[in-house]
């Protein structure tokens, strides 16, 4: 069994220490989570506010002295480059977050940091301007220098292990739980460096002191000035531009470096001659006597004879002061909507700006309520002094909070940067409607509706009414034995379809309850007269529900998502019944019923045996229905409604559950995000 045995799904979420983290249910920066040689790091929103990381580190890395060595790093948040060092560590005590994710025993938080890493270049070949190297370089050196003050070292600076900003500034430090300082526990294995920017017995054998950072920040350095130049960039190894095993000799790679060293154009405070003796000095520190295992060679000893990081920035020269810090600025942190008629206005939008009124480049995301549609994208990098038109439209109404008829969202939005946080709140209005010029027509309605409902069945059609003389008795309360819904199952019939919300019913908390209870783990409705509970929240084209259910004797119930008003002719619902073993479809237009039961497959239902049920929603009406059997996936109906038109369009939906007769339970209720209705089923 893998170890990460419980994947995480967007959407899902854990509290820790008071504060809410949840699994986002789009991709922020690419991909939802990056893959280390120690471990995998997820994005997470905490308090639908800011972006974190947490690093779930892979078996073999899990041990307590990652708590140990995290301890400390509260004493250095004021260092440039490490705002990574404010972390939470999920240890044994968090039992409530570790039953459900026991992969994140040893687990840290901290804050989301945005930017490209200098392995991204390195890969890519892509081309650095010596101005923006500079300005690199010199941010590097700076941070370093401040390192050497505190006696710090990071232990495994290399390419990836550092991001930054467009303008090649702003620098933020990654994967420091091997850091070197001061009373800090060591690490058990040893940091071993990284290929490239480590001595070759280092990344065999592992180093740990307040020096090891002197020899990969000299590399990083050089390699960021020349890598300007074309030859430079081919003449690289696959993932650094040096060996680790060619330090110290006179390589064809070192002789380049050394002729584009002495070419590096001319800048205010930089030292070229001082440049090309500091990478002479770095690079032969003896490292060929210690790769040849001469007796009198010591790894510290050739850390020692490397440059310092202040020797480095002296001759790169400091970066002008107040470049690099961008300030965030925005319009409006209050959005009124006014009041609106979600039955007639489809697009409900307002603008803001964003501008950065600081002399860096600002990195930001935009954090928007599920109900909220944000253009043109979710992340940005703004230069200084731009400014960014962001275009917030209102998809529905996404509360539950109303107070005097007012919908208000202290956190409808959050923009989220490397130079402050903005919450934007949210308000509207519903449009209210005469109520009783309502009730007089509704009353006239049903005046002339009442003869011809006396000739109508309430429901579908019945096979049968007569009482069955012998009854059978089942266990209601006992849990199904199948495992929860394969996702796999639902791809058969949705491209790419994933779980963004999974509901166990131990808890009521996604529910209005008006009748049905849960108990044991599974909602139970006794049916009377189509009563039952609504799901809280609203959904969208594009969305589904997968619900396990099963029945008793006579059961006789409805399961759809609606629309509007009942009875009125803006009304819409897609849905299906069950009736005594049968389902059928339970689509309305207005006040007409569309009615049939030409469901195709094989299976054939019966009283107290669980079923899986899928009801997605496409576009312009388009619906699925596929009921199976989850001991037998071969036995299962489908039923796919594809009349397109107009008038289903860009709907708001309810989800709702309605028994008549019979004893209904239902079991794992799980919403799915889909792009689209698979072309052929399998």
């Amino acid at each position: 069994m893998s170890f990460f045995e419980n994947p995480i799904k967007p959407g899902d979420s854990f509290e820790l220490n008071g504060n809410a983290y949840v699994f986002p249910l789009g991709k922020f920066n690419g991909v939802p989570y990056e893959v280390g040689k120690a471990a995998r790091v997820y994005q997470v929103i905490r308090n639908d506010t800011s972006l974190y990381a947490l690093k779930v580190f892979f078996k073999e890395y899990q041990n307590f002295s990652i708590i140990d060595i995290n301890r400390p790093f509260k004493d250095f948040l004021d260092l440039p480059g490490l705002k990574v060092a404010e972390r939470v560590v999920i240890t044994t005590d968090d039992q409530e977050v570790l039953n459900r994710y026991p992969q994140f025993r040893d687990a840290v938080l901290m804050p989301w940091v945005a930017g490209k890493s200098w392995q991204n270049f390195i890969i890519d070949r892509e081309e650095v301007e010596f101005f923006d190297g500079l300005n690199l370089s010199r941010e590097l050196a700076q941070i370093f220098t401040e390192f050497e003050k505190r006696h710090l070292a990071h232990c495994d600076l290399s390419n990836g292990n550092f991001v930054f900003s467009p303008d090649f500034s702003n620098v933020e430090l990654v994967d420091i739980e091997e850091m070197y300082g001061d009373g800090f526990t060591p690490p058990s294995p040893l940091p071993v460096g990284t290929e490239g920017y480590a001595p070759l017995r280092v990344v065999e054998n592992g180093y740990y002191g307040l020096d090891a950072d002197r020899l990969s920040l000299s590399i990083l350095i050089v390699e960021i000035l020349c890598w300007q130049f074309e030859e430079v960039r081919q003449a690289r190894e696959p993932n650094s531009l040096f060996a680790s095993d060619e330090f110290g000799y006179l390589s064809k790679r070192y002789k380049l470096v050394i002729d584009k060293l002495s070419t590096l154009p001319e800048a205010d405070g930089v030292n070229k001659e001082k440049i090309l003796q500091l990478f002479n000095q770095a690079w032969f520190s003896r490292w060929k006597d210690y790769d040849q295992k001469i007796e009198h060679s010591n790894i510290k000893d050739m850390y020692s004879e490397c440059p310092l990081a202040s020797d480095w920035l002296d001759a790169l020269g400091k970066r002008p002061d107040g470049v690099g810090d961008p300030i965030l600025e925005v319009s409006d942190t209050k959005i009124d909507f006014g009041t609106i008629d979600f039955n007639k206005e489809t697009k409900i939008s307002r603008s803001i700006n964003i501008k950065n009124i600081g002399t860096g480049t600002l990195l930001g995301e935009i954090i928007p309520q599920p109900w909220i549609v944000v253009s043109p994208s979710l992340s940005f990098a703004l230069p200084a002094k731009k400014e960014l038109s962001i275009d917030v439209k209102l998809r529905s109404n996404g509360s539950e909070f109303e107070k005097k008829g007012q919908y208000r969202f202290p956190k409808g939005l959050v923009v989220s940067t490397n130079g402050g946080t903005k919450v934007i709140s949210i308000r509207f209005r519903k449009l209210k409607t005469d109520l009783w010029k309502w009730i007089a027509v509704g009353l006239a309605c049903l005046a002339l509706a009442i003869p011809l409902l006396r000739q109508i069945p309430i429901g579908p059609p019945r096979a049968t009414l007569t009482p069955i003389s012998i009854k059978r008795s089942y266990t209601p309360t006992a849990k199904p034995t199948v495992k929860p819904t394969p996702v796999t199952m639902v791809r058969n019939y949705l491209d790419n379809a994933r779980i963004s919300i999974f509901d166990e019913f131990d808890t009521d908390k996604g529910w209005l309850l008006s009748a049905g209870t849960i108990e044991n783990g599974i909602l139970k409705i006794k049916g009377n007269d189509w009563n039952g509970p609504d799901r809280k929240g609203s959904f969208y084209e594009g969305n589904g529900i997968v619900v396990k259910f099963r029945f008793t004797n006579e059961g006789d119930f409805e399961v759809f998502f609606d629309n509007g008003e009942f009875s009125t002719s803006s009304y819409r619902r897609l849905g299906i019944y069950i009736n005594d073993s049968k389902p059928s479809t339970n689509i309305w237009i207005g006040d007409n019923l569309s009615y049939t039961d030409t469901f195709t497959g094989n299976l054939k239902m019966e009283p107290g045996k669980w079923y899986c049920l899928l009801m997605a929603i496409g576009e312009e009406g388009e619906f699925l229905v596929v009921i199976w059997d989850p001991s037998n996936l071969t036995q299962k109906l489908i039923y796919h409604y594809t009349l397109t038109s107009q008038i289903w369009s860009d709907k708001t939906w309810g989800f709702r559950i309605g028994a008549n007769a019979g004893t209904i339970y239902f079991d794992d209720f799980e919403r799915i995000v889909f792009s689209n209705f698979s072309d052929d089923y399998q």
